[in-house]
């Protein structure tokens, strides 16, 4: 799913987020980058919660997790990582990357001699993101949790200069978070079929 910013319909996903917000007490932050260590250790704990009833979850272990949150630390702004938050709970996050695909593309796969400045130029440039992940806990589902972490993950990115966001790797029965995201104007591209 594509969302493109200008095609969003901010003012009536905000009363509707406002409303939400009343509602389930559900609250929003960024992460915090002096607690870096523990913030990843908190997604951790609820990446493992939130998808074990997906289909084709594998649990990560907690060396996997810290690996792979030490490589993606080099390339996504802590401002696109977002915790919906009940209390001082955090409840689901969100994570967004700059398109890593198209600064590849820039520097047709090779590093060297100059490809590297290529890759960090265009990355730099980019108006694109990637939404990796998004989820709540499975009690806070149903409530509106997830288009309140939605919306503000949107909000944050355009905030920084982001006008465009993929949203990934969607299975197609997850209802919940396909309407909220074609509620606030995703348009679907692609449909990948396995076999």
């Amino acid at each position: 799913l594509d969302l493109v910013g200008p095609d969003l319909d901010q003012s009536r996903q905000q009363r509707i987020v406002d409303k939400l917000r009343q509602r389930t007490g559900i609250t929003t932050r960024s992460m915090n980058k002096r607690k870096m260590r523990a913030e990843i250790e908190t997604m951790w704990s609820l990446y493992n919660a939130i998808w074990e009833t997906n289909w084709g979850y594998v649990p990560m272990s907690r060396g996997e997790f810290l690996h792979s949150a030490k490589d993606l630390k080099k390339v996504m702004p802590a401002d696109l990582v977002t915790f919906a938050m009940r209390g001082d709970q955090p409840v689901g996050f969100s994570a967004n990357l700059p398109d890593l695909n198209r600064a590849i593309r820039a520097c047709n796969g090779r590093l060297f001699p100059i490809g590297w400045w290529r890759f960090l130029r265009t990355l730099r440039k980019t108006r694109f993101t990637r939404m990796i992940t998004l989820g709540v806990l499975p009690e806070c589902r149903k409530t509106g949790a997830d288009t309140i972490l939605l919306f503000d993950a949107i909000q944050r990115s355009m905030a920084i200069g982001y006008d465009c966001c993929e949203a990934s790797w969607i299975l197609e029965d997850n209802h919940g978070m396909l309407r909220p995201l074609l509620a606030m104007g995703a348009e679907q591209m692609r449909t990948y079929r396995l076999y």
